[in-house]
């Protein structure tokens, strides 16, 4: 090794190495942490998402269940019928007005808005109609009575009328809540 004019204690074609290893081992902890932060917390997380988004893990016996999207014009109504097999079990209107829109059930059923997902039908509490809002559930019943449940993804206002997107589940069996 040799020294140059000027240079003092520096020595030409040494490298201290250490703090730049010190730097990678550091580093490479703190990666291998958040990946296993992620794997513990953010995965599970996105799943329970993913389960709870409107679906019913494991429906109960005799429930039909679809996905669909209902427009009612401004100041009109629309009317979904719940159907399966063949069979009619109910219906619920949508009806546009310029700045909401509201959830109507026919005369002598009734309607229930929940921000849960339940899975039991309540037995009471139901009114004629409800304010239409998304990432909220709503349990109808009809005269049968069967018991039906929908979920709101998404609603979408334009200058023609409100198109809403939901999930919907049925009881098929008359009197039975469990969906």
């Amino acid at each position: 090794m040799f020294s140059m004019w000027g240079m003092g204690n520096i020595r030409v074609g040494e490298v201290n190495m250490k703090p730049f290893h010190s730097f990678l081992d550091s580093f490479h902890q703190t990666c291998k942490s958040i990946s296993i932060i992620f794997l513990i917390v953010v995965i599970p997380l996105t799943l329970f998402f993913v389960n709870g988004c409107g679906l019913n893990p494991a429906p109960a016996p005799n429930v039909i269940s679809g996905s669909d999207s209902l427009f009612a014009p401004k100041n009109g109504d629309a009317i979904f019928i719940f159907s399966g097999g063949g069979n009619a079990y109910g219906s619920f209107q949508l009806k546009a007005y310029a700045a909401t829109a509201i959830l109507i059930t026919p005369q002598g059923s009734g309607i229930q808005k929940s921000s849960e997902n339940l899975s039991t039908a309540p037995e009471s509490g139901y009114g004629d109609s409800e304010e239409c809002s998304y990432s909220y559930y709503y349990m109808i019943t009809d005269m049968a009575p069967h018991y039906a449940k929908v979920f709101i993804h998404t609603i979408e206002w334009d200058q023609n009328g409100i198109t809403i997107d939901f999930n919907w589940w049925l009881q098929t069996e008359p009197g039975e809540r469990n969906f």
